[in-house]
């Protein structure tokens, strides 16, 4: 595995922790990302080295920590219908992680189950915003039309998922390691970019997940760079209260790179790789 030697290790492990957006999201900021996002690259690992029921019950307490650990579920999905290497009960041991996680909340709260669930998914309600601050699609949409690009940006999404699922079926191929890494962070960017309500956070996941894939695509290095500055600048909208007019322009170029990013995967599942 050559994140596991040090040549790869040691610098990732750096570029992590001294990463802007790390920093920023959770040393200042004191966001609690880092916290879900430590157990979907867990449960990602874990999913690499074909150890599925841990790996589903890791996924599970991440969910419990933050609702916007979903945005990896496609990738359980996929790997479902394409690799076919695990049982579907698997998926029951997500919710077996999350009820666990969720136990001292329940116990020392006294919401119970009901009330932890509740305060679970009452994160996604922003009002009737299609963007919270995060360059995609939407802020080339009017927000007067708020219903009918809620409905179009979740059919479109799981079209997407769709589309890819039936086009990796189709080309009859077990996902190597490199290939689920690539397709876990494609799933986490397709839900930032095209379902509404996004937060300028939502997409940390992806962003440590494109680090760790361009380790061994170094020519795709400059992906990441351009994707943390365009959330550093949101980041700063948010945290120092610059007033940005350009999102627009940052949704635009976080698609086009989206797209461009899309086509090399697709033309790539399959094919020979560096080992994860």
């Amino acid at each position: 595995a050559y994140l596991s030697a040090p040549i790869y290790g040691f610098p990732l492990l750096s570029f992590t922790l001294m990463s802007p957006l790390v920093i920023l999201n959770c040393s200042y900021w004191g966001q609690c990302d880092s916290i879900y996002a430590t157990f979907v690259l867990i449960s990602i690992y874990l999913l690499l080295s074909e150890k599925y029921p841990i790996s589903f019950f890791v996924y599970g307490i991440a969910i419990a920590f933050k609702i916007q650990a979903l945005f990896v579920l496609p990738l359980f999905i996929i790997l479902y219908l394409v690799n076919k290497k695990y049982s579907i009960l698997n998926f029951l041991l997500i919710a077996i992680g999350f009820f666990t996680a969720s136990l001292p909340g329940m116990i020392f709260s006294g919401k119970g189950f009901v009330g932890i669930y509740q305060i679970l998914f009452s994160q996604v309600d922003e009002g009737e915003l299609l963007s919270a601050n995060f360059p995609n699609i939407y802020y080339w949409f009017s927000s007067n039309a708020y219903n009918l690009y809620l409905k179009a940006g979740i059919i479109f999404t799981t079209f997407l998922f769709a589309f890819i699922c039936l086009y990796l079926i189709k080309k009859s191929n077990t996902l190597s390691s490199d290939d689920i890494l690539a397709l876990a962070t494609w799933t986490v960017l397709s839900c930032v970019y095209f379902l509404p309500k996004m937060h300028e956070r939502y997409g940390f996941v992806a962003e440590i997940l494109l680090l760790i894939w361009s380790l061994g695509h170094k020519k795709w290095l400059w992906y990441p760079i351009i994707i943390s500055t365009i959330v550093l600048f949101c980041y700063f909208s948010v945290l120092y209260g610059y007033n940005l007019y350009w999102f627009q322009n940052m949704g635009a170029v976080n698609i086009l790179l989206y797209v461009f990013f899309s086509l090399h995967l697709f033309s790539n599942f399959g094919k020979k790789k560096i080992a994860v």
